[in-house]
């Protein structure tokens, strides 16, 4: 038993070390060079994000998605006359589409307007009306931090969106590949204190939170109601290639992505790789 238990783990070890290999193999072939040799979690990081979203026609129609979300819950909230704030914006775009909104973010930047952490929020007590997270949550060393920081900042009737990774079968598989974030949705905590600014994410977080322990986040924060969770996004980050990757996919494909992830609704819900989840303060 002891010789087939050693084997199994020298096999798995093997395994490991391959496909650690083949993600390297996979990364040098295919990584976006102005990422490639660059420190994540640096401010400078901001600036060439912003480079690669405005050469990358598939990434803009993603963001603009992204924020086309958050307009249900302006216009829900439009009788507070209060500020919205938008938290890890890093290269961020969003007063190109909603006016107003605060960027903020850990690390000072032309884009940033703020410099504040999502667990200590700079904020009066009931003085937000909105509090948007686009792929930021996932990233936060203290998830629950954040939400008692919401709990207390947000006026009742203010809402908090996140869109963040979805924990789906395709989204793990292809995670797998990225040099920075992971998913792992077996760990039974939400906080992730070997969070830097973008490495070592675990993109499960907000699956876990949100959908797998709802019951433990409706005990912990009684007056966070959630709204509604939309899995969506089927293929057009994958095209994207992200900030990590290249994009071998250029804007010409965009009105048959479009009409792709329109078809493919249905099936996000097992196949999707982002989530949007909205939150009411009661």
């Amino acid at each position: 038993m002891t010789g087939m238990i050693s084997l199994r783990g020298l096999m798995q070890a093997s395994n490991q070390k391959t496909l650690s290999g083949f993600r390297a193999f996979l990364f040098e072939r295919l990584a976006n060079p102005m990422t490639r040799d660059s420190d994540p979690d640096c401010a400078g990081t901001i600036s060439l994000h912003q480079k690669i979203i405005s050469k990358n026609p598939i990434l803009q129609y993603l963001y603009r998605k992204h924020y086309e979300r958050f307009q249900p819950s302006i216009g829900a909230t439009s009788a507070l006359n209060l500020p919205m704030v938008e938290i890890g914006a890093g290269p961020s775009h969003i007063e190109k589409y909603i006016p107003g909104v605060i960027k903020t973010d850990v690390v000072a930047h032309a884009n940033v307007d703020l410099v504040a952490r999502g667990e200590e929020l700079p904020f009066s007590d009931e003085g937000i009306r909105c509090l948007f997270l686009v792929n930021s949550f996932h990233h936060l060393q203290f998830p629950d931090r954040l939400l008692k920081e919401a709990d207390r900042c947000l006026a009742p009737g203010g809402r908090l969106v996140c869109v963040e990774p979805y924990n789906s079968p395709p989204a793990k598989f292809i995670g797998s590949f990225s040099p920075y974030e992971y998913f792992d949705d077996s760990v039974s905590t939400w906080n992730n204190r070997d969070n830097l600014r973008l490495r070592q994410a675990n993109n499960s977080i907000p699956w876990i939170v949100f959908v797998r322990d709802r019951k433990e986040f409706e005990r912990r924060f009684p007056r966070l109601k959630i709204l509604t969770i939309e899995y969506h996004t089927l293929i057009a980050f994958y095209l994207s290639g992200g900030f990590n990757y290249r994009s071998f996919f250029s804007g010409r494909l965009l009105p048959l992505i479009r009409v792709i992830e329109w078809m493919g609704r249905p099936i996000c819900r097992w196949l999707g790789c982002q989530m949007t989840v909205v939150l009411e303060k009661h």
